[in-house]
């Protein structure tokens, strides 16, 4: 690694690693709209998945014991893309 790359795990500036998280979610949510557009994922398969995500990362909050609002931001950050699945026709959410 280039000396002037710093993995985001070292990096102290919250506004650049609230970037990266942001940036990493959005690519993981276009990811999954680009398998259901190519008919590789149903939208129920993706729902179950956003689901199962919510579940472990209730588990692991209890596993934490981290602050409620950490919690509900998490949760909230994964409901937006169950809501974004939403958008196809004939979902049978």
């Amino acid at each position: 690694m280039p000396d002037n790359v710093k993995p985001i795990a070292q990096v102290e500036d919250k506004t650049r690693y609230d970037a990266a998280g942001e940036a990493a979610l959005l690519l993981v949510e276009s990811l999954i709209h680009e398998l259901i557009d190519r008919s590789v994922l149903s939208v129920d398969d993706a729902v179950k998945t956003v689901n199962a995500a919510v579940e472990i990362r209730l588990e692991l909050a209890d596993d934490r014991d981290e602050s409620r609002k950490t919690t509900e931001q998490s949760v909230s950050l994964l409901m937006a893309i169950y809501q974004s699945l939403l958008t196809y026709s004939g979902a049978t959410i």
